[in-house]
């Protein structure tokens, strides 16, 4: 295998060039660029990215975090992050947060141990106060997806499930609709425990008790056209 060293004296230049040349940083003339691009080619050289990643504090790599892969909606997630880290030139990582508290701290960590530039998780489980305590422990910049939080020193964006929930509610109620189940994400999940509550005012504020037969009656007609997909519950 082609070391460092075997580039710089095939190219005819120094190790501080070919270093610039692979980091894009320092001047280097274009034909000098080339030269040493054509050379790593040849002879087949492979950068070591974990030893660059270490001398640059520079992965030029992306993290992402998803609770699974099995639906459409998270492949599209995962497709548009692809997209975006390709048109950015930067590679992306991509780590099964396995819908769950612990499953998304060991996907944080091992994007950490990447040397990942940024991380983003969509996050259903870990607290806004662990997920600031993470990134400052850490000082690696988080983007969490799916969840709204008040702090300014991590980013986040999604829905307002709340006003989601409460919406699709009053129109259903305006229709004139009164037997309404509630399919909702996981109710250990925020976003879960959120439509829960708003579906649960809406049904307070006009009068409508729960009916547990709503559920059982869901779940066959869902069952009729679809499996039901584990990571949802059924709740009336």
């Amino acid at each position: 295998m082609a070391t460092i060293n075997d580039v710089c004296k095939a190219a005819g230049v120094s190790k501080a060039t070919v270093s610039r040349v692979l980091n894009g940083n320092g001047q280097v003339k274009e034909s000098t660029r080339q030269a040493v691009l054509a050379t790593m080619q040849q002879l087949g050289y492979q950068p070591n990215t974990l030893a660059q990643a270490l001398a640059t504090n520079t992965s030029h790599a992306i993290g992402l975090s998803l609770p699974h892969f099995q639906s459409s909606y998270f492949g599209s997630i995962l497709h548009h992050a692809e997209q975006g880290a390709q048109q950015a030139g930067k590679k992306l990582l991509v780590v099964n947060g396995k819908n769950s508290a612990q499953g998304e701290r060991e996907a944080l960590q091992t994007l950490a141990n990447q040397r990942c530039d940024t991380i983003m998780i969509y996050s259903r489980h870990l607290s806004e106060t662990e997920l600031s305590q993470w990134q400052h422990e850490h000082a690696i910049p988080l983007v969490v997806l799916n969840r709204r939080f008040s702090t300014s020193t991590l980013a986040s964006f999604g829905l307002d499930q709340t006003q989601l929930a409460t919406l699709a509610m009053q129109h259903l109620l305006t229709l004139g609709h009164r037997a309404i189940a509630c399919l909702t994400s996981p109710l250990n999940s925020e976003t879960g425990q959120l439509r829960l509550a708003a579906y649960q005012q809406q049904l307070a504020q006009s009068d409508i008790e729960p009916n547990p037969d709503l559920s059982s009656l869901a779940i066959i007609v869902l069952a009729r056209a679809t499996m039901l997909p584990s990571s949802y519950s059924l709740v009336a």
